[in-house]
């Protein structure tokens, strides 16, 4: 029942998406930095020159900078939501404002703790993974180069598949937080017991999104790997213009990734309280509790103002 619930959410999840593309946008800014820092961390960081501290440094300093970034622009769609739910329009200059008056303090601890997981599931991931182990020497810069790096694909194997799911879950379960954050002004500790206790309670709806995002992923990077994978194979060579389009359309795949994660988690937590509700009511009835499958899965967007009051 997990499965299909999941399922009902992710459906619920690509009609907003399709109703609202420009939620791309933020996410979008996002790989306007993450990017150049990925390609300057791979080709022109000077790490012989540094010390192990300072690389350490360095790196701790990225991961918990990405999600930063990440989660406050995962906030931000929040705020939008809210704002449209109840205005009918966006106003970003306001919605900016409570991120940072309202959403950010509590929201550091959270992003804190998963860079935290991320950075270890990473140094996991590079110690058993044998491209790590067989990279010798440092490639130098070129466009393709850089297009597979921000694609992923020279770390397709197996273990990266399963390391990729792993910390989509975590991401995800972080993303199930923020709702209470941004939506029910809870401060860290309740926000954290809220989220996890939402997770423990429909684990199966969530692990069916990790799942069903897993897979729409591979779909969306699905055309530059087929790409990659026919020029390594017939070692042909393409003009630098190809693999800038494909360095766009990634950012593209990657900020639909990473909003179909947050859209998902957002339309679970929105599930979870309609459900609860609906208990309290069955309770107050002497009626049985109805499963969650038993309450309509609600659309994130459905003009339901009173829902955020």
């Amino acid at each position: 029942m997990g499965i299909w619930n999941g399922w009902d959410i992710f459906v619920a999840t690509l009609k907003t998406f399709s109703k609202y593309p420009a939620f791309n946008v933020p996410l979008l800014i996002c790989w306007l930095v993450y990017a150049p820092t990925a390609i300057y961390l791979k080709y022109f960081l000077p790490y012989g020159a540094l010390s192990g501290w300072q690389i350490a440094g360095i790196i701790v300093l990225v991961f918990v900078g990405f999600s930063l970034i990440i989660s406050l622009t995962c906030l931000l769609l929040l705020e939008f939501i809210e704002q449209i739910e109840t205005t009918g329009r966006v106003r970003v200059a306001s919605a900016i404002g409570r991120v940072i008056w309202n959403d950010f303090l509590p929201s550091v601890p959270v992003a804190d703790i998963w860079a935290a997981i991320w950075l270890g599931l990473t140094l996991i991931e590079v110690a058993i993974s044998s491209v790590t182990r067989n990279s010798g020497r440092r490639q130098s810069f070129s466009m393709e180069g850089a297009a597979k790096t921000l694609s992923g694909y020279q770390l397709v194997s197996l273990s990266a598949a399963f390391f990729e799911a792993l910390n989509r879950g975590v991401r995800m379960l972080a993303f199930l937080i923020f709702p209470a954050i941004a939506w029910e002004h809870d401060n860290t500790i309740k926000a954290l017991k809220r989220g996890l206790s939402i997770a423990e309670a429909h684990k199966g709806e969530l692990g069916a999104g990790v799942l069903l995002i897993t897979a729409a992923a591979g779909l969306v990077f699905l055309p530059p790997f087929i790409l990659f994978y026919v020029t390594d194979k017939t070692h042909t060579t393409l003009p630098d213009s190809v693999w800038l389009g494909v360095i766009i359309y990634c950012g593209f795949a990657w900020s639909f990734t990473i909003l179909m994660e947050q859209l998902f988690t957002a339309t679970l937590y929105r599930w979870h309280l309609d459900w609860e509700q609906r208990c309290r009511d069955a309770s107050r009835h002497g009626l049985l509790e109805p499963r969650l499958n038993e309450v309509p899965c609600p659309a994130i967007m459905d003009h339901a103002a009173e829902f955020f009051h």
